[in-house]
């Protein structure tokens, strides 16, 4: 048992340990055997224990087994049961069939769900149906369901029309949002546009962000202001920048690696 070595040093199990070590377990095997050690000790798993247990499912199958151990242990699933079970799908059909068990449980999706449907979607128009789903259901789109959905569009007039959205909903972008939105830029003048509403909005690039802005890049002086922006935000040069960079510029950045 994994408390022999503990109880030499006079502690004592509690079921928050055992919920911790299910978490740290390397397989479901192994944490199954933990949850049937704590039951010898007298601990009934809550939502939490089971929750940690879900994490180490492999499949949305193996997921189910363990929220129908739930269920008969008399443990009603909660939401964040069923987020850590829809992330075990391998397709955006197997995911719609776990926010179809959500609904007939009576709980509400939240964005979360949703935005595991969004991370599965292959296609924009998937991507823009998901969300006019979402929209429908009264549920509001966070930081993280944008960043998804502009993932998805291909050109990157579409993205700005999403960030535009995004204002109306009150949302503030953040790195994450603008840097998804410049991986769809294909000219300079793109790049410059979404800088500097993030300049405007205080929102400081990081060293992801950078990357499509040297890929667009399209002059020396370009090269020279964005190698001055690093420096101001604290970013370090490195080879992702310099394998951005068009060919021509190659040689002229190879200095700037430390």
């Amino acid at each position: 048992m994994i408390f022999t070595a503990m109880n030499d040093i006079r502690s004592i199990p509690t079921l928050k340990a055992y919920t911790t070590f299910i978490s740290n377990a390397a397989t479901l095997s192994e944490g199954r055997a933990l949850m049937s050690e704590m039951r010898t000790y007298g601990f009934k798993p809550n939502a939490i224990t089971y929750n940690s247990l879900l994490n180490k499912a492999s499949s949305i199958s193996e997921g189910r087994d363990i929220l129908a151990e739930m269920k008969r242990d008399g443990i009603k699933p909660e939401i964040t049961n069923y987020i850590t079970l829809i992330n075990k799908g391998s397709s955006l059909d197997e995911c719609y069939t776990v926010l179809g068990e959500i609904r007939s449980s009576g709980l509400k999706p939240n964005a979360t769900i949703f935005n595991t449907l969004l991370k599965m979607t292959s296609t924009q128009n998937e991507g823009l149906s998901i969300f006019a789903e979402m929209r429908k259901e009264g549920i509001k789109p966070d930081l993280a369901t944008y960043a998804k959905l502009i993932d998805k569009v291909i050109r990157f007039d579409e993205g700005l029309a999403i960030l535009n959205v995004m204002h109306t909903d009150a949302l503030k972008p953040n790195v994450v949002t603008y840097t998804t939105l410049l991986n769809r830029a294909h000219t300079w003048g793109d790049c410059k546009t979404v800088l500097e509403e993030m300049r405007n909005n205080s929102v400081e690039p990081n060293s992801f962000t950078y990357v499509p802005l040297f890929k667009n890049a399209d002059e020396e002086s370009d090269i020279v202001s964005l190698l001055a922006s690093m420096r101001m935000d604290g970013v370090t040069f490195d080879r992702y920048h310099l394998n951005a960079a068009k060919k021509k510029f190659r040689a002229m950045l190879n200095s700037q690696l430390i």
